[in-house]
């Protein structure tokens, strides 16, 4: 959990439905993944009693929309693409292994019951004869959301874009995958961003628009949360 001191960004609580709509926004993975996975109803059945839908999934289906009708346009980095297309991989995997009847393990002597990132390679190995089709249906995944988004230009150089990463990763607490997204996006003049992760918070000169309640409520006790425009 951050601190009110880490938090150097402004920020936007999206559940206010007075909330800013800015010309642009620039999407994180998880809003990509939460707004355009269209397969939740299957991973949940696959997952039994536990709803696969995310909590904060209303939230952001609706702020996308009114942003969306107010003009706002949607950036992504071709990073954030991948990023969507291997967590899509990764939901579609567990829903094979998870309805697999013989339960395959890495480790026989130590079964696993929770679908962790060491069963994510393990399952693109066991399944590999599935791969091409469930690969096919991510494409098409990634195909509908790039008719919403559009792809954020390179920077001149790759060893601008890794400096000015390193200058953003430096300064704050995010990891470095966010200080490369933070960097393009402010680059390009594109320094609202869409995210419901919290380190995005503790980057300066970005606003962080969000609907989660940890970096709400941090963001208030810092002095960084935006009020609503004025009608």
């Amino acid at each position: 959990m951050i601190t009110p001191a880490l938090v150097q960004a402004q920020v936007v609580d999206i559940r206010d439905p007075a909330s800013a709509t800015p010309p642009d926004l620039v999407a994180d993975a998880n809003v990509l993944y939460w707004l355009f996975y269209p397969n939740f109803s299957s991973l949940t059945y696959a997952r039994g009693v536990r709803d696969a839908t995310p909590v904060q999934f209303p939230n952001y289906s609706a702020y996308w929309k009114r942003a969306a009708r107010a003009g706002t346009r949607y950036h992504v980095a071709a990073a954030t693409i991948g990023e969507f297309a291997k967590t899509a991989e990764y939901a579609e995997l567990e829903a094979v292994w998870l309805t697999d009847p013989t339960s395959p393990q890495p480790d026989p002597s130590n079964p696993v019951t929770e679908f962790s990132p060491r069963m994510t390679k393990f399952a693109r190995y066991q399944y590999a004869g599935q791969l091409r089709i469930i690969r096919n249906a991510v494409r098409t995944m990634v195909d509908s959301l790039r008719k919403s988004v559009l792809l954020l230009d390179q920077l001149p150089t790759a060893d601008d874009l890794h400096r000015e990463s390193v200058a953003e990763w430096l300064s704050s607490v995010g990891d470095f995958p966010d200080a490369v997204l933070v960097a393009a996006a402010k680059h390009h003049g594109r320094p609202h961003i869409l995210s419901d992760d919290m380190d995005l918070a503790t980057f300066a000169g970005v606003t962080l628009y969000t609907s989660n309640p940890n970096a709400i409520r941090i963001a208030g006790a810092a002095g960084k949360l935006l009020a609503p425009p004025v009608p």
